[in-house]
C-alpha cells in the first residue's frame, strides 16, 4: 500500500512554523516583556534545565515502538502496556535527577516553578509516544492533529488571559495554560491510542518485548540527543551559575534565544520528517543524494534570505520584536541570528550522517562539542554574560559544521558542484541587492519593508524553481 508523503511532510512543516513561532513571538515574547529581563531571566535558567535530561523520558522507546510497528502493525495491548510502564518508570528518574540537580546546583529558587516545567516535559513526552503510533500507522492526520492541539490550546487560554486579567502573573499563568493544553490533548491522544488497540487485540498475537534489546539499540541514539541537548541547552544553566548578574543576563540571552529557538522548527521538522526516507533509499543512491542536495538547498535558503537582515538591520529587527533594551541585547541578537544561518545547514548534515548510519560518529561530534560548548562558557561568561554565551553558541555550531563537513566528505562532493556553489553565491548576492535597495529607497516602516523583502524572495524562488520539491519522494511502501 502506498501513501502519500511529501504532502503530510509539508502539512505538518506548515502547522508548527505557524504554531511555534506565534506562541514564542505572541506569548513568550510577551511574558518576557511582562515580566522584566531578571525575573523571567530565572525562569529561562530553570527552563533550560528541564530540557537538559528529556531524553531520559525516552531513551529510544519511540524508536523501539517504530520499528516494531513497521514489522508488525497488530502489536498486543499487552506489549504497549510494557512500553508504557516503562515511560512511567523514566519519568520519575528524570524529575527526580533533574530536582536534585537544580538543588546542587543552587537553582531551585522557585520549586513550582520547577516542578511545572518537569511535567510540562512528561505530558510531552506522552504525545510524542502517541504521535510515533499514529505515523507508524501512517496516520497522518491524527499525527498532524497532536502535533499542534496542545500549542493552539495553550495559545488560547494565555491569549485570553493576557487580554482579560490586568495584574497578570505572566509567568505562572503561562505554564498553567500549558498544562492544562497539554493534559487535554494527552487525554484525547490515549483515548484514541486505546481504541485503536481494542481493535488490533481481536487479532493480534502476544508480542515478545525484551528491555536489554530495546536499550542496546537505543543507546547511540539516546547519548546523540543527550549531547545535542547539553550543548544547545546548557547555555542559561551556566549563566545561572557563573555570572554575578545572572538574573538580569540570563533575560537578555533568552530574549534572542527563544527567536532562534523558533526559527529552528522549520529545519529541524524538515529534515527529522525526511529522516526516514532518506535512510530507507541510501544516502549513496541516486535518489538519496537528490533527497540530501534538496534538504541542504532548503536549509541555506533558509540562511541566504535571513542573512542581509542581519547584517543590515539587526538592530531594527530586534527592536522590531522587544523595543529600546540596552545595546549588549542587540549584539546578543545579532550573534544568535549568525548561529541560525550557521545551524540550518548544519541540522541538514547531521541527519545525512545519521541516514548513512554514522550514529556513533554524530555522538562523537556531538561529545566534542558539548566539551567545547562547557570550556567556552565557563571562560566567556564570568565577563562576557550573555553575549559570552552567544559567542560560544556559534563557535560550537562552527565547530560541530567542519566536524560534520570533513566526515561527510566523500558525499559532500556529490552533492555540492561549482555550479551548485555559484547558484548559492547568485542566491545570496540577490537577497543582499533586493533588502539593500528595498532599506535605502522606500521610506517606509522597518515592518512593512521586511515583508515586502520577504515577497519579493518569495517570488523569485519560486518563478525560478530554485527549490527543487518535486525530486523528493511522494510515496512510500
Amino acid at each position: 500500500m502506498k501513501t502519500a508523503l511529501l504532502r503530510p511532510v509539508l502539512l505538518l512543516i506548515g502547522l508548527n512554523v505557524i504554531i511555534k513561532p506565534l506562541w514564542i513571538v505572541g506569548i513568550d515574547r510577551q511574558v518576557q516583556l511582562l515580566e522584566g529581563p531578571e525575573v523571567y531571566g530565572r525562569f529561562f535558567a530553570l527552563f533550560q534545565l528541564s530540557l537538559m535530561f528529556h531524553v531520559i523520558l525516552d531513551a529510544g522507546i519511540q524508536t523501539f515502538l517504530s520499528q516494531q510497528k513497521g514489522k508488525n502493525t497488530a502489536l498486543s495491548s499487552d506489549f504497549i502496556y510494557r512500553l508504557g510502564i516503562t515511560k512511567i518508570i523514566l519519568s520519575f528518574i528524570y524529575f527526580g535527577l533533574s530536582m536534585a540537580l537544580a538543588f546542587v546546583l543552587g537553582l531551585l529558587y522557585k520549586p513550582d516553578w520547577m516542578t511545572k516545567l518537569l511535567v510540562i516535559q512528561i505530558l510531552h513526552s506522552a504525545i510524542l509516544f502517541c504521535r510515533t503510533y499514529f505515523a507508524a500507522e501512517l496516520r497522518y492526520s491524527l499525527d498532524r492533529l497532536f502535533s499542534i492541539l496542545d500549542k493552539a490550546l495553550s495559545l488560547g487560554i494565555m491569549g485570553v488571559a493576557l487580554l482579560v486579567i490586568r495584574d497578570i502573573n505572566a509567568i505562572d499563568t503561562m505554564l498553567n495554560a500549558q498544562l492544562i493544553g497539554l493534559g487535554i490533548s494527552v487525554v484525547l491522544a490515549l483515548s484514541f491510542l486505546y481504541t485503536r488497540q481494542r481493535q488490533l487485540d481481536k487479532t493480534s498475537p502476544s508480542t515478545p518485548i525484551t528491555y536489554y534489546s530495546l536499550f542496546q539499540h537505543a543507546l547511540p541514539f539516546t547519548l546523540m540527543v543527550l549531547f545535542m541537548t547539553l550543548y544547545q541547552r546548557a547555555d542559561g544553566v551556566m549563566i545561572a551559575m557563573l555570572h554575578k548578574e545572572a538574573s538580569f543576563q540570563n533575560g537578555l540571552y533568552a530574549m534572542s534565544f527563544r527567536l532562534y529557538d523558533a526559527l529552528n522548527v522549520v529545519p529541524f521538522l524538515a529534515t527529522s520528517l525526511l529522516l526516514p526516507t532518506l535512510a530507507k533509499r541510501g544516502v549513496k543512491s541516486i535518489e538519496g543524494l537528490l533527497i540530501s542536495r534538496e534538504i541542504l538547498r532548503f536549509a541555506t535558503t533558509l540562511s541566504a534570505v535571513i542573512f542581509p537582515l542581519i547584517f543590515w538591520a539587526y538592530d531594527d529587527l530586534f527592536s522590531l520584536f522587544y523595543g529600546n533594551q540596552v545595546d549588549v541585547a542587540e549584539e546578543v541578537f545579532e550573534v544568535m541570528m549568525i548561529c541560525f544561518m550557521v545551524g540550518a545547514p548544519l541540522a541538514v548534515l547531521g541527519t545525512i550522517l545519521t541516514a548513512a548510519d554514522k550514529v556513533w560518529t554524530v555522538c562523537l561530534v556531538a561529545l566534542s562539542g558539548c566539551i567545547l560548548n562547557i570550556v567556552c562558557n565557563a571562560l566567556f561568561i564570568p565577563s562576557y554574560g550573555a553575549l559570552g554565551a552567544s559567542w560560544t553558541t556559534l563557535a560550537t555550531a562552527l565547530f560541530i559544521t567542519l566536524l560534520y563537513l570533513w566526515h561527510l566528505r566523500t558525499i559532500i562532493g556529490q552533492i555540492l558542484s561549482w555550479k551548485i556553489s555559484i547558484q548559492y553565491i547568485a542566491l545570496g548576492t540577490m537577497c543582499w541587492a533586493s533588502f539593500a535597495l528595498i532599506n535605502q529607497f522606500l521610506p517606509v516602516e522597518f515592518l512593512f519593508k521586511v515583508i515586502l523583502y520577504l515577497i519579493i524572495t518569495s517570488a523569485i524562488i519560486a518563478s525560478t524553481k530554485w527549490l527543487q520539491i518535486s525530486i523528493l519522494p511522494t510515496t512510500r511502501n
